[in-house]
């Protein structure tokens, strides 16, 4: 282990051989002091091969080998340019500061990287291209379509169908096919349109299904099949039974709730709002009203607050903020904290609707309980890093999915802005408000390019929504999942936490119909012009930010030296010593010798708590 003072004696200064100076642990860290810890937020040393794994999948899906071998190299010229830049630039302010770091890796070992990890991106990328081309499904329903029969397993629980002459609909992958009395093995993904005769198949069975294939209209599938007949041919594990059967109980349960409740509490706690469940559609008493359902849908996006129905890695950190506190309460060691984390993880996956965030948060989960388990210290954006390699090369459809863009660009932004944000916003708001506000805005701020290529327009007052019901997600997602937990065995119990969280779901209702409304979004251009358009505009805005600080920090050096000059006079400090000794000076009035924003602060902190004091009296 080193010696404490190692560091010190390692980063002296030329020349001086008395008493080491001193030098914060900050720029120890960033001049690359070796024994320093890394505090572990900002490791992006697996940024440049994340970046360029997910432009080679994404582009040898869509415009070839060629295209994505360009973006390749580009990539890898530019982060050895931007790492040469930098470590020059660090190098001089280390020099300038008397410590003798350096950054520790060689741009050209980035870039090897980089090449070697687009390369196995567009292997992984071209074998399933390939595959998916020459698959007798894809190839069917490319032809046009057709009759065929389909060996198949559901993947997905059932959810109502979008389609005009089904009830339901199942995502499942193909195993074998049979069309013109050949039978050739398949790997296709496709969608099951169901009559409400069908809507009995379960997750995890296969089954022998009849019908008509057609090009899916929308959506990564390789076809659509209409289905008019099937048969059963392995019934799901007692596992997976299980899981469908604890669905569908808590499905149930909440049927019985208000028209809100039927809507948002199963998208806060399954991530597949109620209207979309085939418990719904096929409800003797009616489904919820479609009328309804859409506007509310749509004051969730408009005001910027619909990811909370998408199950991500909010759902995880409270269940790992749960099971750690339970395993250091009997003071289990680092390999079984480590090992129920994981076996956590798993279990929130196997209840949870399948979707593309769950994939990154599951992944990013499971690397960080792995790094417990090694006992590394946390890495949130060298995990993310990572979680983006090793989902993209194993399944490079996730290059261009939408859902996984916009929860990997999320994290991102939370990880990298959130605490300088919480910083910055901490000086002239309460803490209770700077922190959610924080996170919406580092959050948008990598997001909002995405957002605004999906035609959603720019929603304005989605900071102001996420401040107001941030204390409300976390009680409303423990009350859905209490209830999703004993809805099978107690019915009333799992009825009455699916109404708690049917009241913290109500006042997200209210506030998103009150900020979501006419004039809460601001049009935007759509697409890639519109997504480069909001990147730069965004950029142009941070540049502004910071050119606005360096200049506030030049006029206070400045002031600083100006009156460092003053009170060095001949004179000064009699003079100042006279005034302290009078009553009723400068310096005994409120307020003097604090800063603008302190006084602000102050003065918030003040308001803040006569408010609490005035309707919450003790």
């Amino acid at each position: 282990m080193t010696h404490p003072d190692s560091t010190a004696r390692r980063h002296r200064s030329p020349g001086s051989p008395g008493k080491a100076p001193v030098v914060p642990l900050a720029e120890q860290q960033e001049c690359g002091a070796a024994t320093v810890p890394e505090p572990g937020l900002y490791d992006c040393r697996m940024m440049g091969p994340a970046i360029a794994i997910w432009l080679a999948a994404g582009l040898a899906q869509t415009a070839g080998l060629t295209a994505a071998c360009a973006a390749v190299a580009a990539c890898a010229v530019a982060w050895s340019v931007a790492v040469t830049v930098l470590r020059a630039g660090l190098t001089a302010r280390c020099r300038h500061r008397g410590m003798r770091g350096a950054w520790p890796h060689s741009p050209w070992h980035t870039a090897l990287a980089i090449l070697a990890a687009g390369a196995v991106a567009m292997l992984s990328a071209s074998l399933m291209t390939l595959s998916a081309t020459h698959d007798a499904v894809a190839r069917i329903a490319a032809d046009g379509g057709g009759s065929a029969v389909l060996d198949v397993s559901i993947t997905a629980p059932l959810q109502a169908s979008t389609r005009r002459g089904s009830v339901c609909m199942a995502q499942a992958t193909v195993e074998r096919m049979e069309a013109g009395g050949v039978r050739e093995p398949s790997s296709a993904r496709v969608r099951l349109l169901l009559g409400s005769d069908a809507c009995v198949l379960r997750p995890g069975g296969r089954y022998r299904v009849s019908g008509d294939l057609a090009q899916p209209e929308y959506g990564r599938e390789a076809a659509w099949m209409t289905v008019r007949g099937w048969l059963p041919i392995r019934a799901p594990t007692a596992l997976r039974s299980g899981v469908t059967r604890l669905q569908d109980a808590f499905l149930s349960v909440t049927h019985g709730l208000s028209e809100q409740g039927r809507v948002l509490v199963p998208g806060l706690t399954l991530g597949v709002m109620g209207q979309n469940s085939a418990i719904d559609a096929l409800a003797p008493d009616g489904s919820v009203d479609a009328v309804y359902a859409a506007g509310l849908t749509d004051g969730f996006r408009n005001a910027g607050i619909m990811h909370l129905m998408a199950v991500s890695g909010g759902h995880f950190v409270l269940l790992a903020t749960i099971v750690t506190w339970l395993m250091r309460r009997i003071q289990a060691p680092r390999g079984l904290l480590a090992l129920a984390l994981a076996g956590a993880y798993a279990a929130l996956c196997l209840v949870m609707v399948p979707s593309d965030s769950i994939t990154r948060a599951a992944s990013g989960g499971l690397i960080a309980a792995a790094c417990l388990c090694a006992g590394r210290r946390g890495q949130a954006m060298s995990a993310l890093c990572w979680t983006v390699c090793i989902a993209v090369i194993v399944r490079p459809g996730l290059a261009l999915s939408y859902g996984f863009a916009l929860s990997v660009l999320s994290v991102a932004g939370i990880v990298m802005l959130c605490s300088r944000c919480t910083r910055s916003l901490g000086r002239v708001m309460p803490r209770c408000v700077a922190e959610p506000l924080a996170v919406t805005l580092a959050a948008q701020a990598f997001s909002l390019p995405v957002q605004v290529m999906l035609g959603s327009g720019v929603p304005l007052l989605a900071p102001v929504a996420n401040v107001m019901v941030a204390p409300l997600v976390g009680f409303g997602t423990i009350c859905g999942l209490a209830a999703l937990a004993v809805s099978i065995v107690m019915p009333p119990l799992g009825f009455a936490f699916a109404w708690m969280a049917s009241c913290a779901t109500a006042l997200m209702a209210s506030c998103a119909l009150w900020l979501g409304g006419a004039g809460s979004v601001v049009r935007w251009p759509s697409g890639w012009g519109g997504a480069f358009a909001m990147a730069g505009a965004e950029l142009a805005v941070a540049l502004g930010i910071a050119m606005a600080r360096r200049a506030m920090r030049l006029w206070r050096r400045r002031r600083d030296a100006r009156d460092g000059s003053v009170n060095a006079m001949p004179g000064t400090a009699a003079m100042i010593g006279a005034a302290d000794a009078m009553p009723g000076t400068v310096d005994a009035m409120p307020g003097a010798g604090v800063s603008r924003a302190g006084m602000a602060r102050e003065n918030l902190g003040q308001w803040w708590r006569e408010t609490r004091d005035l309707l919450f009296p003790t």
